[in-house]
């Protein structure tokens, strides 16, 4: 007699789960299976060691979402990490946008664009200088503060670019001190640190040198009309003649990926923060794909996207092949509230055993009434069978399971439903032969800079505090 399901979780066949959600409304699917979108904006996990088919499944999803926005002029929209870069060169349209120093088709970026507050200086340093697994913090918290402070100094005067950050922090510290203490006490934040013995500030101006090395290949816009801002991108002010927004591609080479790290979790936090403030709304209308998410810097906000963002519209979809590395960047209690959190959860092959057992620990357990046949054999008469039963409890799926998954099978759960098999389906997208993965700027050598082309000194003038003090602070604090 077969075994019957008592309670618990139950694994249902791709079948089974398709009849389950073939009515409800949705713009994903992993083949017949939707996802519908009530879940959309509790997010999306997917775990798969390399070649397991995560990036074909990824590719379906943002054929999905660009399809849907076209066909119903939907505002719905995506900010990806393309780490390798793989899917711009499939997916990217014209009027989308790509932010990377080393792509020619990066968009312009000042880190003055997205300042429109008194506690973006500070806010935007400290994520900058931000020292992940730093024994002594204090070396990135003073180079943070003094990056801080020169930015308030420069955006007095009126010098936004890049190359003006450059060169105002390749001064003589003597004159880099004279302009912060110029500014008035109330804006000054680094004022311990500018006063710390010689040996100690030249420490400092060491580790904000290192934090520095992404600005020397942000270009310059030569067009103001041109200016890029991310938060006016997330507030949508940028969109596409029928009022549809274009995507926003972030590309991570691999031989590029040390050098943008920092400045890939500013930009994000940038946006994260303010998509935290956009008005509440039940319907998704904004994706962040994080793909390999365990290969770039920790984002300081996204635990705060994971539990907040639904309220806002906000789905996140991120992809990692690695769990640990997840683990090692956010620590296990947020690793477990990545589980605990994010609604749809699809698992393919997982090479590492401990891995592997701690995702099919998170499908739960079944628990099942077996019975058993026996003969009794008395010492006078025929054979008398009978039957027991015993409730027994086991895993849904074991770890050996998803160590042996072939490619492009895995495991799923959707909130609401029980887990269940899947097949992902083998639809490939070609690559535009029109559009590179990675357009790379031309090279520069050392060759490339003549004596005339160095930065000049920059002479500190002085100025008055009151010249500067009250003026700064009218501009920059909201409603005060």
């Amino acid at each position: 007699k077969k075994a019957l399901h008592k309670r618990g979780m139950q694994l249902l066949s791709q079948k089974q789960i398709s009849l389950y959600t073939k009515n409800k409304p949705h713009v994903l699917s992993i083949g017949n299976i939707n996802i519908p979108t009530d879940t959309e904006c509790k997010h999306i996990l997917v775990f798969g060691a390399s070649g397991s088919g995560k990036s074909v499944l990824l590719s379906q999803f943002l054929n999905q979402i660009n399809t849907y926005s076209q066909k119903y002029n939907d505002k719905r929209h995506y900010i990806i990490t393309d780490v390798k870069p793989e899917f711009v060169g499939k997916f990217v349209k014209p009027d989308d946008y790509i932010f990377c120093p080393f792509d020619k088709r990066s968009i312009s970026w000042s880190i003055f664009n997205d300042i429109d507050d008194i506690s973006d200086y500070d806010t935007f340093a400290s994520i900058l200088f931000e020292q992940e697994g730093a024994k002594d913090p204090f070396w990135g918290l003073a180079a943070g503060a003094i990056f801080a402070d020169g930015l308030k100094y420069l955006d007095l005067q009126g010098r936004k670019t890049n190359q003006d950050i450059l060169e105002f922090f390749k001064q003589p510290s003597e004159d880099l001190i004279d302009a912060i203490n110029s500014l008035p006490p109330a804006l000054i934040t680094s004022k311990q640190y500018v006063n710390a013995p010689e040996n100690t500030f030249a420490s400092i101006l060491a580790t904000l040198a290192s934090g520095l090395k992404p600005f020397m290949h942000l270009k310059d816009s030569t067009d103001n009309s041109a200016v890029f801002s991310f938060k006016k991108y997330i507030r949508e002010e940028y969109q596409r003649t029928n009022g549809t927004i274009p995507n926003l591609y972030l590309l991570v080479p691999a031989n590029r990926q040390r050098i943008m790290a920092p400045l890939l979790s500013l930009v994000m936090d940038i946006m994260i923060n303010e998509a935290l403030t956009l008005p509440e709304s039940q319907n998704c209308r904004l994706y962040f794909i994080i793909d390999e998410i365990g290969s770039i810097n920790k984002i300081q906000l996204l635990p705060d996207l994971i539990t907040k963002g639904r309220s806002y519209g906000i789905s996140i979809l991120a992809l990692t092949q690695d769990p640990g590395l997840l683990r090692e960047k956010y620590g296990p209690q947020v690793m477990q509230s990545f589980l605990n959190n994010f609604g749809t959860q699809i698992v393919l092959r997982i090479n590492d055993a401990a891995t592997a057992k701690e995702l099919a620990d998170n499908f739960g357990v079944e628990e099942i009434i077996e019975y058993k046949e026996s003969i009794q054999l008395p010492q006078n008469g025929s054979p008398i069978p009978s039957i027991s039963q015993d409730t027994t409890t086991k895993s849904l799926i074991l770890p050996s399971q998803l160590q042996s998954l072939p490619p492009f099978k895995g495991y799923g759960k959707i909130l609401g439903f029980n887990p269940f098999n899947l097949v992902i389906p083998q639809l490939f997208f070609s690559e535009n032969p029109n559009i590179k993965h990675f357009d790379p700027i031309d090279r520069k050598t050392v060759n490339s800079f003549k004596p005339n082309m160095y930065p000049h000194r920059i002479k500190f003038n002085e100025y008055k505090e009151h010249r500067y003090g009250e003026d700064l602070i009218n501009k920059y604090k909201k409603g005060e």
